[in-house]
C-alpha cells in the first residue's frame, strides 16, 4: 500500500473520469433517442443494448463487493437499481479523497486508495464493454450513411476520450493502491493516454474498415480474438475474485477488453507479453485492411483508413515504451 498521502492529482484524477463517464454516456443516449426518431431501429436497438446491459452487469459486479465488503446500505442499493454504479462509487472515492487530505491520517489515505482502485476496476469494464463497442457502432453508421452527423461525431470522440482515459486511470489507480514506492508525474500520465488513444483509434478503425467491407463478420473476427485471450488467460491465471463464478467472469471481460488493448493481469516484466499481443494486432489490423481494400466499396476512404490503422499503429509505438508498461 502507498504510503503518501492523497494528493490532489489523486483527486483531479477521479473527478477527471466521473465526467468523462457523464459525458460519455449522457452523449450515447442522445444518439440513441435520434436514431430511434429517425426510423433506424435495429441501430438504435444497439446501441440501446451496447448502453444498458454493461450498466446491468456493472451494477451487479458493485452490489456483490459491497455485500463482500459489507458496506451495502439503502442508499447505494437505490443509486445500483437505477444503474449509476460507477457515480456512486466516484462519488464515496472522492469524499474519501477530501477526507482524507483533511485528516493525514493513514487508514483513511488506505480506504481512499482502494475506492479508487475499485471504481477504476469497475470503469474499465464498463468502458470496454460499453464504450468500445459504441464506438465502432457509430463509425460505422456515418461510414455506412456517407454523412457525417456532428452529435454521432461528438459521441465517437467523447467515447473515444472515455475508453482511453479509463485504461489510464485504471493503471494509475492500481500502482497507486499497490505499490509502495510509485513515482507519479502529470506527463507520464499524459504519456500513458496517448499510448491508448493511438492504440484504440488504430484498433477501432480496423474493425470499422472491415465491417463496412464483410457487416456482421466483424463479429466473428472479435470472438475468435476474444476466445484466444480468454484460454490465454485462463491458462496464466488471475488472483482476481472471491468465487468461481467471479474469477470466470472476470476472465471472461478481461478477453474482451484484449480485443481492443493490452491488460497486463500478472506481476513481473511484460515486455514479450506485450511482444506477442502487438505482433498479433498488428497482422490482424493488416489482414482487416487488405479486405477492406478487396472487397469494400469505399475507394475515398482508403488513405483515410490507411492511415488511421497504420498511422496510429506507428504513433502508439512512439508512445510505448518501458516506463508505462
Amino acid at each position: 500500500m502507498a504510503k503518501s498521502y492523497i494528493n490532489i492529482i489523486d483527486v483531479s484524477v477521479t473527478v477527471l473520469s466521473l465526467l468523462t463517464f457523464l459525458l460519455d454516456v449522457s452523449t450515447d443516449l442522445v444518439v440513441c433517442v435520434q436514431l430511434l426518431s429517425q426510423g433506424h431501429v435495429v441501430w438504435g436497438g444497439m446501441m440501446v443494448a451496447s448502453v444498458s446491459v454493461p450498466a446491468l452487469m456493472m451494477s451487479v459486479f458493485s452490489l456483490t463487493w459491497h455485500y463482500h465488503d459489507a458496506s451495502l446500505r439503502p442508499a447505494v442499493l437505490a443509486t445500483h437499481l437505477l444503474l449509476l454504479a460507477p457515480v456512486e462509487r466516484y462519488v464515496h472515492a472522492i469524499y474519501l479523497g477530501f477526507k482524507s487530505r483533511l485528516s493525514k491520517k493513514v487508514v483513511h489515505t488506505q480506504r481512499a486508495l482502494t475506492a479508487q482502485s475499485d471504481v477504476s476496476i469497475l470503469r474499465l469494464f464498463e468502458s470496454f464493454l460499453e464504450s468500445a463497442p459504441q464506438l465502432v457502432l457509430q463509425l460505422y453508421i456515418m461510414v455506412t450513411l456517407h454523412r457525417l452527423a456532428w452529435f454521432t461525431g461528438l459521441s465517437a470522440v467523447c467515447s473515444l476520450l472515455s475508453l482511453t482515459w479509463a485504461m489510464t486511470a485504471y493503471t494509475d489507480a492500481q500502482r497507486r493502491a499497490h505499490k509502495s514506492v510509485y513515482e507519479r508525474r502529470p506527463a507520464r500520465l499524459a504519456l500513458h493516454w496517448a499510448w491508448q488513444l493511438f492504440m484504440t483509434w488504430s484498433r477501432i478503425a480496423a474493425f470499422v474498415a472491415f465491417t463496412a467491407a464483410l457487416n456482421y463478420w466483424v463479429l466473428v473476427v472479435m470472438g475468435f480474438h476474444w476466445l484466444i485471450a480468454f484460454i490465454w488467460i485462463s491458462v496464466r491465471g488471475t488472483d482476481f475474485g472471491s468465487s468461481f463464478c467471479e474469477k470466470w467472469l472476470f476472465r471472461a471481460v478481461c478477453g474482451f477488453i484484449y480485443i481492443f488493448v493490452f491488460l497486463n493481469l500478472n506481476d513481473g516484466k511484460s515486455r514479450w507479453r506485450v511482444s506477442t499481443y502487438y505482433t498479433l494486432v498488428f497482422l490482424e489490423n493488416a489482414a482487416m485492411v487488405v479486405v477492406f481494400l478487396t472487397l469494400g466499396n469505399g475507394a475515398d476512404l482508403i488513405v483515410v483508413t490507411c492511415l488511421s490503422v497504420f498511422g496510429g499503429f506507428v504513433l502508439d509505438g512512439h508512445c510505448l515504451n518501458e516506463k508505462i508498461l
